[in-house]
C-alpha cells in the first residue's frame, strides 16, 4: 500500500489525506470473515457429537471404577452429558474467536478513523466530489474524522465541514504557494484580508447575493443540535472501555458468577448514564454561552431592512447602536441586543466595546472607523482598533462627530445614513468562524479525556499480556492433564486470566485526576479551557511574568512631570513638579492624546490616561471628542489661555511602535503659551521611540539621563511631544504626522506592586523554578520591579545588553559602576552570578541572529524589556526547544501570543485597580522578615488562610444583608402591587389576568431593586484583599481617591466565561494562582503514575489468583468479590481525590512508568506478592489433604475433592439435571440469587484474605504523597479505607465476628499456628514490598528518597496523628448514635457538632 495522497492544509489542522471508497476492498474483507466463519462452522459440524462421545467414555470409565470400588447407587453423582450435536471444544473456541474477531473489527472501524480509512477506503490520486478526506486535528483539539467532499455551487469548489468549520479545497496553483503541485485545504476564506478600499467602498449586498453567501458560509448561529439521551447513551456504551468491561462481565457470567455479573453490569450502565447526563449538560452550557439571534438593521437591496442576526453573511453592512441601560427585553427574548453578533469592521462612525468576554480586558476599548490606505486589512494587528468582535458588548456606538464635514467624502458614500444614528460596520466573519465561535469551538473540542503516556501504558500491557498467556497456557495444560474440568470450562478460565491483566479503569485514571484538579482550580477562581495542560503544569521549569497588570496593578498614579524648561539641580537630577503644574505643551498632550470614552457618566479606558487627565485638571467630552480645562481657578489650562482641544484624527497605540498620536484643533482665549491656535500633532510614547521622531538637535541634553533616573526608581516614564501644522488636514498618514516633533516633557507614573507578588516569586525560587520578567516597559523600570518582587537579586548591579559599533556589549546601568562596559564574549552563565542580566527585544534579536547558540543560555537573563508580543512568544518557544516547560502569566491583551505558546498560560482579568497592593517599603519589609524559619511559601499560605477567613466573614455579612433587604423589599413589594393594581384599574384592566400582570410587574421591580442593592453592596464591600479589621474597605493608594476610578469591588465573571487569550484564566487580582496551578499539576502527574502502578500490580495478583483457584478446583465467592470490590473502590476513590501539598518542593516527582525506581520496584513487589500467594496456596492445599497434620489434630474442613464435587453438583443443579426440591416464584428466585449455595473452604478463605491484604499493601506502598501531595495520614478518606480493610482482614482471620465470616463465606482456620502463618504472610507482603520500594527509590532516585525522608521528619504527633484519632472517633460516634435508633439523639449530636466546628470569627 502506497503513501496516502496528503494535501497541504491550514495551521489549524495536523494532517489531511484523500481517500476513495473501496467497495471491492470491503467485499474482500467481508469475504475473508465469511470464509473464517465457514471454516469455523465446518470445524464445528465435522466434530459434531464428539464432545458427547468423549463424555460417554468418561462415564463408562467412571462406572467401571465405581463397580470395582463397590460404590453404592445413592452415592453416585448424576452425569452431565453434552448435547448429541455439541462440537469439539476447540471447534467451539474457533467459532467464538472468529465471531469475537469480527465484532472487534467492526468496533475498531468505529473507534479508529485511521483504521477505517485503511480497510474501507483506498488512497486517492486526485480529488473529486464523493471522495472522503481524513482530517486529523492538532493534539488535544478533538478526534480525527472521515468527512465527505461536497461541491458548492456558490464557490464552485469542493469543500467539507469539520468541527463546525467550513473548509474548501484549492486546486494546485490556487493556494498560498502557486508553485506547489499538490492541492491545499483551507478554512473557508472570509473577507478578512482584503484591500481597505473594498470595505470603504462597499455598497451592501443584494438579496440574491446574500442567499448565495448564506449557502456558502451557513447561518450566523453558535448553536449545535443536541443529540438525544439514547443517541449519546448508545455512543457511550460502544466506547472501547465499556465494551471491554461488558465483555469481561459476560465471561464471568459464563463461569457461573451471575450475581457478580449483574452487579458489574448495573455499575457500568449507571456510571455511563451519569457520563451521558454530564455530556449533555456541557453541550447545553456551550449552547447557552453563544449569542442568540436578535433583530438588527441590515443594508440589503439598497435599503435598510430589519433582519435576524442569524441571516448575516460576510459582506453585509449592518448598523450597531447604543442600547440604553433601561431597555426592557420581551419575555421571550434570550439576550439583550447589546452584543456584537459577528466580527465586523467599522467603516463609518465610532464605538466603544467591552472585550472582557474574549480577552479579559475590563476597560472598554475605543473603536473608530477604518481610514483609506493602500494596504490590506490586518484584523488582529494594526486594524484591531477598527474591528468589533462577536460576543463583545457594545458600550456605545454612534455615527461619529464629524458627520457634517465629511458628508461628501465619507466612506461607503452610496449607503445612506444609518436609520438609528448608529455606526456602520462591514461583516467579515460569522458563525463558528467568528472570534466567539472559535472560543466555543476550542472549549468544546478540548474537553476530551486526558490520558497519560499512551506508549508507556501499551508497553506495560503487552508485558502483562505476555505473562498472562504463560499463566493461561499453564492452566490449560495442567487442567487437561487432570481431567477434572471440561475443555469448555478451562477455556473460559483462560479467557478470564487474559482479561484480568488488562486494567479496566486505566484509561480513565488520568482523566479523573485531571478532573479533580480542575474542580480544585475552579474553587480557587481559575477557569480552564484546555484541560490537557493541567498535567503539563506539573512539569514546569521556567515561569515568565508580565509586569504591568500582573506583578503590579494596571492602575498607574501620576507622580510628577519634568517640563522642557526644567534645569538640573545641584545633584544632577531634574526636579519633578506636580502634574497640575505641567507646562502648556505637556498639558496639551496629556489632555488630548488618549483614547478615553465616557460610559455611564464616567471616563473609562487606559487607567494611565484617566489619571493623567484628572491630574492636569481637564475634562473630556467623548461625544464631541473635545477636551477643555475645568472651570476652576487653579486650572493650568485656564491660566495658559487654552479654551478647548478637539481631536480630529487618532493614531492608536501600537506596541511595535511604542507610541500613539492624535491630530487636534486647538482653540485659545487670550494669550496662550503656544504658537497660537490651529492644528497640532500630539504624540506620547516611550522615551526611546519618541526621541527618534524629534526634530534634529531639539532634544535637551538631559533627555536620556532624566528618563533613566526616573526609570531606575521604578517609575514608568512617557515622553511627550508635539508639532504645529501649517494648515488643517482632515486625514494624514501616520508617518507624515509623526515627524519633526518638539519635545514637551516627561510624565512619570508609579505602579504599585501586588502585595503577594514577592511571596509568589519567592515560593517559585524556593521550589527550583526560574522566574523571569518579560515586559514592554523600559529596562530600568522593569529591573526595579524585578528586584522588589525577587526576580532579580537586589544586591547585584544591573547589566544591560546594548548595541555597540560592532555587535553587542554589556553595560552596567545601576550602582557606582554605572556606565562601565563589559565585552560580550564573557559567558552569560558567569555574568549571571555577578549581575542581574537584562536585555531589550531588538538587541536580543540582533545577538541571537549572529550567534544562535545564545538561545541555550537565554534563561540566565532575568529581565526582558521593550518586548513586542511576538518577542515574548519567541522567548518561550526557544526555551521549549531546550526541553523546558514554561509558564506564562500575563494579561489578556498584549500577551496573547505568549500565553498561547506557553505550556501553561495564565491570564489575569484586568480591572481590579489597586486592590491587593502595597508600597515598596511594605514589600521590602515583608521580604526581609522572610527568614529561614519562615519561607516565602509559608508566609503565602498564611496570607491565603487570612483571606479565606475574611471571605467567610464577608460571605456571612453579605448573607445577613441580603436577608435584611429581602424583608424590607417584601413590604415594599406589597405596596407596589397595590399601586400597580390601582393603576391598571384606572385603565379599565380588571380580572385575573390583570392581577397576574400586576404581580409579575411588582415582582420584576422587586428583583431589579434587590439586584441593585446587592450590586452596590458588592461594590462597597467586595474587596477582602485590603480590608481593615473593622471590615470596611481600605484603599491604600492615592489613585483610589480619584474621581471616576471605580475600584470598589471585584469584577463579576459569569460562569462559563473564559479569556480566549490563555488556557487558564484567574479571577483573583494576584499571581498566586500560578502556585496553585503548579501544585495541582504535580499532584495530577504523581496521582496518575501511582494509580498506573497500583492497577498493574492488582492485575498481576488477580491473574495468579484466578490461575491458582482454577487449578485447585476452587473459586471465589460472589459475596467476597462484591464485598472486596466495594471496599477497594472506596479506597481507590479516596486515592483519586488526593490533594496537593501546600508547599512546592524543589525536587520534581517521577513521571515515567519505566523509570528504574518505578519499574524495578513494580517487578520486585509483584515477585514478593506472588511468593506470598504461592506460599499461602501451598499451605492451604497441604492442610486440606486427607492425611494432613491439621486433620489428624481434629480439623474437619472440606477437602479440595469435596469442593470440586460440590461445584460439579451445583452446576448440575443449575442445569436442571438434579431436580429442585420445589418450584420457586420470582421473589424466591431473586432471594436465592443472593443465597446461592457456596462451600466455604480453607483454600478460598486463605486466598481471599491474602489477596485483600495484598491489595491494601499495594495502595499503601505505592501512595507516595509527601512532599508533592497530602500523605497517607493526611488523606483521611484513604487512610481510614485502607485501615478498615486491613483491620477487617485481621478480624476475619481471628474470627472476631463468626457471623460476619459466615456471611461472606469464610471458613474457620484449623488452628492458631496456621492462623499465625497466614498473618505472617500478610505482614511479609506488606513490609517486604514497602522496604523493596523504598530501596529502589533510594538507589535509583536518591533525590526523591531524600525529599520523602525530609517530609517524614516533619511529621508530628499533634498535627498528624491526633487528627486521625479524632476522625476515627467521629466515625465511631456516628455508628454508635445511629445504632441507638434515636432520631432526637442524632439531631442533638449534629447540633453540637455544628456548634463545636463553627468558626468563632463568623
Amino acid at each position: 500500500m502506497g503513501k496516502p495522497y496528503e494535501l497541504r492544509h491550514s495551521p489549524s489542522l495536523a494532517k489531511v489525506t484523500v481517500h476513495v471508497p473501496a467497495a471491492p476492498q470491503r467485499f474482500a474483507i467481508l469475504a475473508c470473515f465469511v470464509a473464517l466463519h465457514g471454516i469455523a462452522l465446518q470445524f464445528c459440524i465435522s466434530t459434531s457429537g464428539e464432545a458427547h462421545q468423549v463424555a460417554l467414555e468418561k462415564i463408562r470409565k467412571k462406572n467401571r471404577e465405581d463397580f470395582l470400588n463397590g460404590t453404592k447407587e445413592e452415592d453416585k453423582m448424576p452425569y452431565e452429558l453434552p448435547s448429541e450435536w455439541a462440537p469439539n471444544p476447540w471447534a467451539s473456541a474457533s467459532l467464538f474467536g472468529t465471531i469475537s474477531l469480527h465484532a472487534f473489527f467492526f468496533l475498531l472501524c468505529r473507534w479508529k478513523v485511521g483504521f477505517r480509512a485503511t480497510v474501507h477506503f483506498q488512497d486517492a490520486r486526485q480529488v473529486r466530489e464523493g471522495y472522503y478526506v481524513q482530517v486529523v486535528p492538532l493534539p488535544h483539539r478533538g478526534l480525527p474524522a472521515l468527512v465527505p467532499l461536497t461541491y458548492c455551487d456558490t464557490t464552485c469548489r469542493l469543500g467539507f465541514i469539520f468541527q463546525r468549520q467550513h473548509y474548501e479545497y484549492l486546486e494546485p496553483g490556487d493556494g498560498t504557494d502557486a508553485d506547489e503541485e499538490v492541492g491545499e485545504v483551507q478554512l473557508l476564506q472570509c473577507p478578512v484580508s482584503e484591500p481597505l478600499g473594498k470595505y470603504l467602498e462597499a455598497k451592501g449586498l443584494s438579496s440574491d447575493d446574500a442567499e448565495h453567501l448564506k449557502e456558502k458560509f451557513g447561518e450566523n448561529l453558535l448553536e449545535v443540535e443536541l443529540p438525544t439521551f439514547m443517541q449519546c447513551y448508545k455512543e457511550q456504551l460502544l466506547s472501547p472501555l465499556v465494551i471491554f468491561q461488558i465483555f469481561v462481565a459476560l465471561v464471568y457470567a459464563a463461569d457461573d458468577f451471575v450475581n457478580y455479573t449483574l452487579m458489574q453490569l448495573l455499575v457500568i450502565l449507571t456510571m455511563e448514564s451519569t457520563s451521558v447526563f454530564q455530556r449533555l449538560k456541557t453541550m447545553k452550557m456551550l449552547n447557552n454561552m453563544g449569542t442568540k439571534s436578535f433583530s438588527i438593521m441590515v443594508y440589503r437591496g439598497r435599503q435598510w431592512v430589519e433582519k435576524s442576526t442569524s441571516d448575516l453573511v460576510p459582506g453585509d453592512l449592518i448598523e450597531l447602536v447604543t442600547v440604553k441601560s433601561n431597555t426592557e427585553a420581551t419575555p421571550d427574548e434570550k439576550v439583550a441586543p447589546d452584543i456584537v453578533p459577528c466580527d465586523c469592521v467599522m467603516i463609518r462612525g465610532e464605538a466603544v466595546a467591552s472585550e472582557a468576554s474574549l480577552t479579559g480586558e475590563s476597560a472598554p476599548q475605543m473603536k473608530d472607523a477604518l481610514a483609506m490606505e493602500d494596504r490590506t486589512l490586518d484584523l488582529q494587528g494594526r486594524d484591531r482598533v477598527h474591528c468589533l468582535f462577536s460576543g463583545t458588548r457594545i458600550v456605545r456606538a454612534t455615527e461619529g462627530t464629524n458627520k457634517e464635514e465629511v458628508e461628501a467624502t465619507r466612506p461607503a458614500s452610496d449607503v445612506p445614513a444609518t436609520p438609528n444614528q448608529g455606526c456602520l460596520a462591514y461583516v467579515v466573519r460569522t458563525g463558528f468562524a467568528s472570534s466567539q465561535g472559535q472560543l466555543l469551538q476550542m472549549i468544546e473540542f478540548s474537553q476530551d479525556k486526558v490520558s497519560g503516556d499512551t506508549r508507556e501504558v501499551i508497553v506495560a500491557i503487552v508485558i502483562l499480556l505476555f505473562c498472562a498467556l504463560i499463566a493461561a497456557g499453564y492452566v490449560l495444560k495442567v487442567g487437561l492433564e487432570k481431567g477434572d474440568k471440561t475443555p469448555h470450562e478451562l477455556l473460559v478460565k483462560c479467557v478470564l486470566i487474559l482479561t484480568a491483566v488488562v486494567p479496566k479503569q486505566l484509561p480513565i485514571q488520568t482523566a479523573m485526576a485531571v478532573n479533580t484538579a480542575l474542580m480544585a482550580l475552579s474553587r480557587a477562581g481559575v477557569f480552564c479551557t484546555e484541560p490537557y495542560r493541567v498535567p503539563l503544569a506539573g512539569k514546569l521549569t521556567h515561569c515568565l511574568f508580565d509586569k504591568t497588570g500582573t506583578l503590579t496593578t494596571d492602575t498607574l498614579v501620576p507622580v510628577g512631570v519634568v517640563n522642557r524648561s526644567s534645569e538640573p539641580g545641584a545633584d544632577g537630577h531634574l526636579p519633578k513638579v506636580q502634574v497640575a503644574d505641567a507646562e502648556t505643551a505637556a498639558a496639551l498632550v496629556l489632555a488630548a492624546c488618549h483614547s478615553l470614552v465616557l460610559v455611564d457618566g464616567k471616563l473609562t479606558g487606559d487607567p494611565i490616561e484617566v489619571a493623567a487627565l484628572q491630574g492636569i485638571g481637564w475634562s473630556f467630552d467623548s461625544q464631541a471628542e473635545t477636551a477643555s480645562p475645568q472651570a476652576t481657578q487653579d486650572s493650568q489650562g485656564k491660566k495658559q489661555g487654552i479654551k478647548s482641544v478637539r481631536i480630529l484624527q487618532r493614531f492608536h497605540f501600537a506596541s511595535h511602535l511604542q507610541r500613539m498620536a492624535v491630530v487636534v484643533e486647538v482653540a485659545t482665549e487670550g494669550s496662550a503659551n503656544l504658537e497660537g491656535p490651529g492644528t497640532y500633532v500630539l504624540v506620547k510614547g516611550s522615551p526611546e521611540a519618541v526621541k527618534k521622531l524629534l526634530a534634529k538637535d531639539t532634544a535637551p541634553g538631559w533627555y536620556d539621563k532624566s528618563h533613566t533616573d526616573l526609570a531606575e526608581r521604578g517609575l514608568r516614564v512617557l515622553s511627550l511631544a508635539y508639532r504645529r501644522l501649517p494648515t488643517r488636514q482632515d486625514k494624514m498618514a501616520r508617518e507624515e504626522a509623526e515627524k519633526d516633533l518638539i519635545f514637551a516633557g516627561f510624565i512619570a507614573f508609579e505602579c504599585l506592586v501586588r502585595r503577594d507578588s514577592a511571596l509568589v516569586i519567592g515560593a517559585l525560587n524556593e521550589s527550583g523554578h526560574k522566574a523571569m520578567m518579560v515586559t514592554g516597559d523600559s529596562p530600568l523600570t522593569a529591573l526595579h520591579i524585578a528586584r522588589t518582587c525577587g526576580i532579580a537579586d537586589g544586591q547585584l548591579p544591573g547589566l544591560l545588553l546594548s548595541k555597540a559599533d560592532e555587535g553587542e556589549e554589556w553595560v552596567v546601568v545601576t550602582g557606582d559602576r554605572a556606565g562601565e562596559r563589559l565585552p560580550s564574549t564573557e559567558s552569560w552563565t558567569d555574568l549571571a552570578k555577578k549581575y542581574a542580566l537584562m536585555t531589550t527585544g531588538d538587541v536580543l534579536d540582533a545577538a541571537v541572529s549572529r550567534e544562535p547558540e545564545l538561545w541555550k543560555v537565554v534563561d540566565e537573563i532575568r529581565v526582558f524589556a521593550r518586548m513586542t508580543p511576538q518577542g515574548k512568544a519567541k522567548i518561550i518557544e526557544e526555551l521549549q526547544k531546550q526541553q523546558s516547560h514554561v509558564l506564562m502569566c500575563g494579561d489578556g491583551g498584549n500577551d496573547v501570543g505568549a500565553l498561547k505558546q506557553a505550556d501553561a498560560g495564565l491570564a489575569l482579568l484586568a480591572g481590579y485597580g489597586n486592590v491587593n497592593t502595597a508600597d515598596n517599603n511594605e514589600i521590602n519589609e515583608t521580604t526581609e522578615n522572610t527568614d529561614e524559619s519562615k519561607k516565602a511559601e509559608v508566609a503565602l499560605n498564611q496570607r491565603d488562610a487570612e483571606l479565606a477567613k475574611k471571605n467567610r466573614k464577608a460571605a456571612k455579612a453579605r448573607k445577613d444583608f441580603l436577608w435584611q433587604k429581602q424583608r424590607e423589599l417584601q413590604d415594599l413589594q406589597r405596596q407596589w402591587l397595590e399601586e400597580e393594581i390601582e393603576v391598571r384599574a384606572k385603565r379599565g384592566e380588571t380580572g385575573i389576568m390583570s392581577q397576574a400582570g400586576a404581580m409579575k410587574a411588582s415582582m420584576g421591580r422587586y428583583t431589579e431593586e434587590l439586584k441593585r442593592q446587592m450590586k452596590e453592596y458588592d461594590k462597597t464591600h467586595g474587596n477582602v484583599y485590603d480590608e481593615k479589621e473593622s471590615g470596611q474597605s481600605a484603599p491604600k493608594d492615592p489613585a483610589a481617591m480619584l474621581e471616576g476610578m471605580d475600584h470598589g469591588g471585584l469584577p463579576m465573571v459569569r460562569p462559563g466565561d473564559a479569556s480566549i487569550a490563555a488556557p487558564f484564566t484567574t479571577k483573583a487580582p494576584s499571581v498566586k494562582n500560578c502556585v496553585d496551578l503548579i501544585r495541582q499539576g504535580r499532584c495530577t502527574l504523581l496521582s496518575a503514575l501511582q494509580q498506573q502502578q497500583i492497577m498493574m500490580l492488582n492485575c498481576i495478583i488477580n491473574a495468579y489468583v484466578l490461575s491458582a483457584l482454577s487449578l485447585e478446583g476452587s473459586r471465589s465467592s460472589e459475596r467476597q468479590m462484591i464485598t472486596s470490590s466495594w471496599l477497594l473502590t472506596t479506597a481507590s476513590l479516596a486515592f483519586t481525590y488526593a490533594t496537593p501539598c501546600d508547599r512546592m518542593h524543589p525536587v520534581r516527582p517521577l513521571r515515567s512508568l519505566f523509570h528504574p525506581a518505578v519499574f524495578i520496584s513494580m517487578l520486585g513487589q509483584a515477585a514478593i506478592h506472588l511468593f506470598c500467594m504461592v506460599a499461602a496456596v501451598r499451605m492451604a492445599r497441604a492442610a486440606m489433604e486427607e492425611g494432613s497434620p491439621e486433620r489428624q489434630a481434629g480439623w474437619t474442613g472440606p477437602s479440595l475433592q469435596d469442593v470440586s464435587e460440590f461445584w460439579k453438583r451445583e452446576r448440575l443443579r443449575r442445569r436442571g439435571l438434579i431436580e429442585q426440591e420445589e418450584e420457586m416464584d420470582w421473589t424466591q428466585y431473586a432471594i436465592s440469587a443472593w443465597t446461592q449455595p457456596f462451600l466455604p473452604n480453607l483454600m478460598n478463605t486463605v486466598v481471599f484474605l491474602v489477596e485483600t491484604a495484598q491489595t491494601v499493601a499495594i495502595l499503601f506502598v505505592n501512595y507516595k504523597g509527601q512532599p508533592w501531595m497530602k500523605g497517607v495520614m493526611e488523606n483521611r478518606a484513604l487512610f481510614l479505607s485502607v485501615l478498615t480493610v486491613a483491620g477487617s482482614v485481621a478480624a476475619a482471620a481471628w474470627e472476631f465476628q463468626p457471623q460476619l465470616n459466615e456471611l461472606i463465606h469464610l471458613s474457620p482456620f484449623p488452628n492458631d499456628e496456621f492462623r499465625w502463618k497466614v498473618m505472617a504472610l500478610v505482614g511479609l507482603t506488606l513490609l517486604g514490598t514497602f522496604l523493596w520500594d523504598r530501596l529502589c527509590v533510594l538507589f535509583f532516585a536518591p533525590e526523591i528518597f531524600k525529599a520523602m525522608v525530609d517530609s517524614a521528619k516533619k511529621t508530628t504527633f499533634k498535627d498528624d496523628v491526633v487528627p486521625v484519632f479524632v476522625t476515627v472517633g467521629k466515625v465511631l460516634g456516628v455508628f454508635v448514635i445511629l445504632g441507638t435508633g434515636n432520631i432526637l439523639m442524632a439531631g442533638l449530636a449534629y447540633w453540637m457538632y455544628r456548634r463545636h466546628s463553627k468558626d468563632p470569627d463568623e
